[in-house]
């Protein structure tokens, strides 16, 4: 994570030169979402049902050519047999950017990035609260379809059970012009603790944002 946040580091002093390949680009998107949905809660052999609800904040910007950075926070709430449980989440990330970068006003080009995301979640119940840190591995592809819309498929996983706690979702964005975006997700994700407990979820994120 420390060679990563330093060759961040390193690109984003690049001179006013190098930067010039990037005239007229996106330099970043910032967007604001509702989110619902359900979970799946395995434990010890019971699944017990869950509603989820939040809201977000979240961006990605480019201080380079070939370099993203993104952070975001949510709060969100989960219901499960009566009893609310909240949760705060931060997150930070960077990584390498592929291809040519969409313009999101104009529906245009196509990227891929590849980076890893810092997560801090806290939850609490009553007064009862607990914290937990987690690295993902995130990979995400985006393309322009044409007219002012934009399609992403978007995959992460966790560096400390990869490939058994994933999440993905699939989104459409469109402008409204002027660097105005709606848009909507789809997503679903599992967690496997053990053979015993598991967390599958799965729901649906609608926001606006703004393309600069």
């Amino acid at each position: 994570m420390k060679k990563l946040l330093t060759a961040i580091a390193i690109a984003a002093s690049f001179p006013a030169v190098a930067l010039a390949e990037d005239a007229g680009k996106i330099k970043g998107v910032i967007s604001a979402a509702y989110m619902t949905g359900d979970a799946d809660i395995k434990l010890a052999g019971t699944t017990y049902d869950a509603d989820l609800s939040g809201t977000s904040l979240s961006g990605h910007f480019y201080p380079a050519e070939m370099v993203y950075v993104s952070a975001s926070i949510t709060s969100q709430e989960m219901d499960v047999l009566g009893v609310t449980i909240d949760g705060d989440t931060k997150s930070f990330g960077g990584g390498l950017v592929f291809g040519d970068r969409v313009d999101y006003r104009t529906g245009e080009g196509s990227e891929q990035r590849l980076g890893f995301d810092w997560t801090d979640v806290e939850v609490s119940l009553g007064n009862v609260k607990s914290s937990e840190d987690y690295v993902d591995i995130e990979y995400a592809v985006e393309a322009g379809l044409g007219d002012g819309v934009t399609g992403g498929f978007y995959f992460s996983t966790d560096t400390d059970d990869i490939f058994s706690d994933n999440s993905y979702s699939f989104a459409l964005y469109k402008s409204l012009g002027g660097g105005l975006l709606i848009g909507g997700e789809y997503g679903f994700s599992k967690s496997v603790t053990d053979s015993n407990n598991s967390t599958e979820t799965s729901g649906i994120v609608i926001g606006v944002g703004y393309a600069f």
